[in-house]
């Protein structure tokens, strides 16, 4: 059962396109009214990665890998390709010194401003 469900999964990759709105609607069955909807509802995904900069900051490591894999499985799931590729590389460095997780957090930011920008022009 884990391997078909893996096969079903989509891969962290961060040189695929930000946002990959075609292989959205697929899962979707084409349904733009339920792309919409998910799209309002990843305006929680700023709140998450806040979220992790304070569990940085306050050397939660636990929290931020346990957030980082949330927001790694809720942005592959909306193909935010990049931000689910931050997201991984937050949780696999756990161990890394906290300039260096704030340096990625400060990526994520900086990608999730970008795909904010792309939500606002999709929803119009």
């Amino acid at each position: 059962m884990e391997g078909k469900l893996g096969a079903l999964m989509p891969r962290v990759d961060m040189d695929r396109e930000r946002f990959d709105r075609a292989s959205l609607l697929r899962l979707l069955d084409d349904d733009l009214t339920l792309m919409a909807e998910l799209l309002h509802l990843a305006a929680d995904m700023k709140d998450r990665i806040g979220d992790l900069g304070v569990s940085i900051r306050v050397n939660d490591m636990q929290s931020m890998k346990a957030n980082a894999h949330k927001l790694k499985g809720a942005a592959l799931g909306l193909t935010f390709n990049r931000l689910a590729g931050l997201a991984k590389r937050l949780e696999e460095s756990s161990g890394t010194d906290c300039d260096k997780l704030m340096e990625i957090h400060r990526e994520m930011m900086a990608e999730w401003a970008e795909l904010e920008s792309l939500i606002k022009a999709e929803l119009r």
